[in-house]
């Protein structure tokens, strides 16, 4: 597979069950049209997960269940038809999932008998 060059930009992180965060890219501008790509995180810039999720041809993602109050650093790779990966990462972001809301606890006065 022919070097690929893009670039991830992080457009926003949202909440949803367990946090996530909304990854887009630009696909590369050089070889051929990827078939895919592989999306690594982990929680040390530069060091992502063994197993990546894969998407397909399109250039938007969401990575479910993080850990809110944790920091992730995100990276990918163009695949091609066969599955080999470009050799090299894409550039690094990162996002910290924030902790959900919570409602405010008011205080209900209680009547003394």
């Amino acid at each position: 597979m022919k070097k690929s060059l893009f670039s991830l930009l992080l457009l926003f992180s949202s909440i949803a069950l367990g946090g996530s965060v909304n990854l887009a890219w630009n696909p590369p501008t050089v070889g051929p049209a990827p078939a895919g790509y592989n999306i690594y995180w982990g929680t040390v810039s530069g060091v992502y997960g063994p197993t990546p999720l894969q998407v397909g041809t399109v250039t938007t993602a969401t990575v479910p269940n993080l850990t809110a109050g944790t920091q992730y650093f995100f990276a990918l790779k163009s695949r091609d038809s066969a599955g080999a990966q470009s050799a090299a990462f894409s550039n690094e972001v990162s996002a910290t999932i924030p902790f959900a809301l919570q409602p405010p606890i008011v205080g209900v006065p209680v009547a003394n008998p």
